[in-house]
């Protein structure tokens, strides 16, 4: 993920430097006034910078927060499960608002919130965020801060607010790397600034303490490498495939399942090889694992395909409208679903589809663009 130049990151290090010259210098109320300000002028310079990907952002809090149910805020979505809910959420928005609006121009296929804080809260809800705040009181009844000046303990906060800064803004605790050092940073913040209160300080709570904090760290360290060592398998499997190894691609595909490694790119690559050989119980089976971690686009489409191959036309029609209304500027998912129209002799709905791709704003003029355009012209003339 390229999170280590965005915005926010510039963000997020301009107030870690502020924090760490706050050692050498003593700011005055005009000083802290001036610093606020030039914080906000920089927040609002790389807001206008791109003005698009900001408008975007809006956009997907605005989808979020008008399609979840009173239930999602209580319950939550599940730790993990924004990024399998938010693309139906935006299918169901646009099913209502116009596919060829300039709203419509900013949806992408999105998986965060570009809130990592906001989005941790939906997905544990009110609930969740309740049990938290338990746990936060009991931690403060047993432990009180002392505030270190030691160096590794500055470093460690200056990481905290850094990435914290950026969460705001961005999704940098989904980057395995980034929570890692995120989770170590928090670590050593906590070794150096907080102790036990008399009441509840002993030898074994001590030991207990400290073990925890080892092993926490350790199993971190370990998951972020199997992670890894897991992707670069799916990467190879899929390079394979690419070069007609499809033997040697299936035989990791089915190792990574056989462990259990619930990753998106693994089940939806290895759904679509299979399409690909014409497997398609074993497809459907991969690509339906693959949308309950991550409802992409391209998941979605290729289970309206896999469904048609299966001839099942009605339930791939339900799947080829929802690609169209997950990103309604995509021309592809429209054209795919006017073909499918063409295809199932509803003459109707391909014209209205096809009058749909005539009159979309081009975001992006391509060779297959205009390849497009020619045969929905075509389709028109002779439907």
């Amino acid at each position: 993920m390229q999170l280590y130049f965005t915005r926010s990151f510039i963000l997020g290090i301009v107030v870690a430097i502020i924090y760490l010259l706050s050692f050498n210098i003593k700011y005055s109320k005009k000083t802290k006034c001036l610093l606020a300000f030039g914080l906000i002028t920089i927040f609002t310079t790389l807001v206008i910078v791109k003005t698009n990907s900001s408008l975007g952002r809006l956009l997907i809090y605005k989808v979020t927060f008008t399609q979840l149910k009173a239930k999602d805020y209580i319950y939550g979505l599940g730790i993990g499960k924004f990024k399998a809910t938010y693309n139906q959420l935006q299918a169901a928005y646009f099913t209502s608002h116009n596919v060829n609006s300039k709203e419509a121009l900013l949806a992408g296929n999105s998986f965060y919130l570009f809130n990592d804080w906001l989005q941790a809260a939906l997905e544990v809800g009110l609930i969740g965020l309740g049990i938290l705040g338990i746990c936060i009181f009991l931690f403060f009844k047993i432990y009180k801060w002392q505030p270190s000046n030691n160096k590794i303990s500055i470093t460690a906060n200056a990481i905290l607010i850094c990435i914290s800064t950026a969460a705001l803004f961005n999704y940098p605790l989904q980057s395995a790397p980034i929570f890692l050092v995120f989770v170590l940073a928090i670590v050593v913040h906590f070794y150096f600034n907080y102790s036990i209160k008399t009441a509840y300080r002993s030898h074994w709570f001590l030991i207990t303490q400290n073990s925890i904090l080892v092993i926490v760290t350790i199993l971190l360290i370990l998951k972020t490498n199997t992670i890894y060592k897991y992707k670069k398998l799916c990467d190879q499997a899929i390079a394979l495939n690419k070069i007609g190894y499809k033997n040697e691609a299936d035989s990791i595909f089915n190792k990574l399942a056989l462990i259990n490694f619930a990753n998106y790119d693994t089940k939806y690559n290895y759904a679509f090889m299979l399409y690909m050989r014409n497997d398609l119980p074993k497809a459907i089976i991969n690509i339906n694992e693959a949308l309950q971690l991550a409802y992409s686009l391209d998941a979605v489409k290729l289970k309206a395909d896999i469904l048609m191959e299966q001839n099942k036309p009605i339930e791939a029609e339900k799947y080829y409208e929802q690609a169209v209304y997950i990103v309604p500027n995509k021309m592809q998912t429209k054209y795919n679903l006017m073909q499918f129209y063409i295809k199932t002799k509803q003459i109707p709905r391909a014209k209205h589809w096809a009058n749909m791709i005539l009159s979309m704003p081009i975001k992006v003029p391509s060779p297959y663009i205009n390849f497009m355009l020619a045969n929905t012209q075509k389709a028109i003339d002779t439907l």
